[in-house]
Parts: C-alpha cells; sequence; structure tokens
C-alpha cells in the first residue's frame, strides 16, 4: 500500500513540473511551437491557445497580431495579416522573436519550411 502511495505521488510531481514548464513559456515560445506542428491550418485547441494570446492585454500589439494571423490560418496567412506580419518583421522595436515569428507565418504555404521549423526553435 505505501509503494502505491509512493509511486502516486512521484506521478503527481511529474506531471506538475510538465504544467509548470507549459506555464512559463513565453507568448512567443508558444505561438512558435503552434506554427511549428501546423499543418494547412490549427487545430481547435492551437486556436482557443491562439485566441488567449491574441485577448491578453499583456502581450505586446505584435504578439497578439501575430497570434491572430497563425488563428486565422488557412494554408498561407491572408494578404492583410501578411502586410501586418511584414510590418512586424520590419519594426525594428519588436522582438526578435517576435520578428522571426512574423517573417515564418507570413511565408507559411500549408506548413513551416524546414528551416522556418529551425527558426521557431530557437525562440525563447
Amino acid at each position: 500500500m505505501k509503494a502505491k502511495g509512493i509511486k502516486q505521488l512521484a506521478m503527481i510531481a511529474v506531471l506538475g513540473a510538465f504544467a509548470v514548464g507549459a506555464v512559463a513559456d513565453t507568448p512567443a515560445k508558444t505561438v512558435a511551437g503552434i506554427v511549428a506542428e501546423i499543418n494547412h491550418f490549427p487545430s481547435d485547441g492551437q486556436q482557443a491557445t491562439l485566441n488567449e494570446i491574441a485577448n491578453d492585454s499583456s502581450a505586446s500589439d505584435a504578439m497578439r497580431t501575430i497570434a491572430q494571423a497563425v488563428h486565422d490560418l488557412q494554408h498561407s496567412a491572408s494578404d492583410a495579416d501578411k502586410e501586418r506580419l511584414q510590418a512586424i518583421a520590419n519594426d525594428q522595436s519588436a522582438t526578435a522573436a517576435e520578428r522571426a515569428l512574423a517573417e515564418v507565418v507570413a511565408g507559411i504555404n500549408h506548413t513551416a519550411s524546414d528551416e522556418a521549423k529551425q527558426r521557431l526553435a530557437a525562440i525563447e
């Protein structure tokens, strides 16, 4: 009985460690992970996460714009979203992560390329 309790506590600790890691991700890292996995468009779960970021008043305007563009992605970004993303990519006041994400999202055609996935993996 005692061993079973120890196993349960160990499982709770492991799950808690994963949950803390997920919460600690920055919006940029979260969006980068979603973009790296996209196949034509985001899943329902990914869209919910992107909605949270797009509506988070503590996120930067650039990050909210990027999250909304990824949320609305259907095989590729719309022309209007590409314009907004290109403006972020060219904005030196945006963070390096925001500029990289904007460039990658603007260039997606169904999925992120291998080069884009490498750029996304480097985002913190």
